[in-house]
């Protein structure tokens, strides 16, 4: 009887830590499953911060290459053609004689003109002498020196005449376009050549007038002229226009070389890159950035 009492005893004992065990066992796995569950849930995060700064775009616009300095070279005199030396695409230099007009009937004038002066001069000097014994009127004299003044300022008048029948150039240049021939008579203010400074050439091209605002004369630009290849050739800003279109908005700058490129021709199409730099903002790193299909975001702590 006893025997069977220690037995149930140990029994008894047996079972309850056999108990306690899966119990503590059940405890340990639904503690590491919850912290497995844990685990899942938590999330890598990395934080940055914005700063403030400004930020630099690069734009490129296209337009065409065209002269700023272009004078159409025209006659103040009438005359025949006598000579024309220069053809389309010949150099000039400052002051070489472009056109030659007949002179011979303003030479005719001024020795007319001369030989009048000098009969005047005479005349005036026999009234001074004969004034002194009142042998003529002060009227008289007046108008001795009257004709004398007259006739000088005619003879003025033909040599300004006579120099204009010898055209000369303005500056260096290049001339485009030849219009008449040696023969030809070419009345007054006739078109005659027309001559091109090549270092006045520019690019015209539109800006935003959002952009204007962020570019200056003087910053430094970059040009592909699409006849020259892939070169991009160094250029500036030389002038912003003061008005803005407004239908579209926009506004006009002119770019201008410091060296032209070899080859470099009025009309050709070019391209016109610069890089224009904002007012400070906020910045954040592109990877802060949260992207979907439908919107951008980022999150704020």
């Amino acid at each position: 009887m006893r025997i069977e009492i220690m037995t149930l005893r140990v029994l008894l004992q047996l079972l309850i830590l056999l108990l306690l065990t899966g119990v503590l066992g059940a405890c340990e796995k639904a503690e590491q499953g919850k912290q497995q569950q844990r685990n899942k849930k938590q999330q890598l995060v990395t934080t940055t911060q914005v700063v403030r700064g400004a930020q630099q775009q690069q734009i490129e616009r296209s337009g065409n290459l065209r002269v700023r300095r272009i004078i159409h070279v025209h006659n103040l005199e009438e005359g025949q053609v006598k000579e024309i030396p220069w053809y389309e695409g010949d150099a000039v230099s400052q002051g070489e004689m472009l056109v030659r007009l007949d002179d011979e009937l303003l030479l005719t004038a001024q020795r007319k003109a001369a030989a009048q002066l000098d009969e005047a001069e005479k005349n005036l000097l026999r009234l001074e002498r004969l004034i002194k014994t009142n042998a003529i009127s002060e009227d008289a004299l007046i108008a001795a020196r009257t004709e004398v003044a007259v006739t000088k300022a005619d003879i003025d008048e033909l040599a300004v005449r006579l120099q204009r029948t010898r055209i000369h150039a303005d500056f260096d240049g290049l001339i485009t376009e030849r219009l008449v021939e040696p023969g030809d008579f070419a009345e007054k203010n006739r078109h005659l050549l027309t001559v091109i400074d090549p270092l006045s050439l520019v690019i015209e091209v539109t800006l935003s007038q959002l952009l204007l605002p962020s570019v200056n004369k003087g910053d430094a630009v970059e040009v592909q002229i699409d006849a020259l290849g892939q070169q991009w050739h160094p250029a500036k800003i030389i002038r912003i226009h003061p008005t803005i279109d407004p239908l579209t908005g926009q506004g006009t700058v002119e770019v201008g070389f410091d060296e032209l490129p070899s080859g470099i021709k009025s009309g050709q199409r070019a391209t016109l890159r610069l890089a224009i730099t904002s007012d400070e903002i906020l910045l954040i790193p592109y990877s802060a950035l949260q992207q979907n299909r439908e919107r951008n975001w980022v999150y704020l702590n």
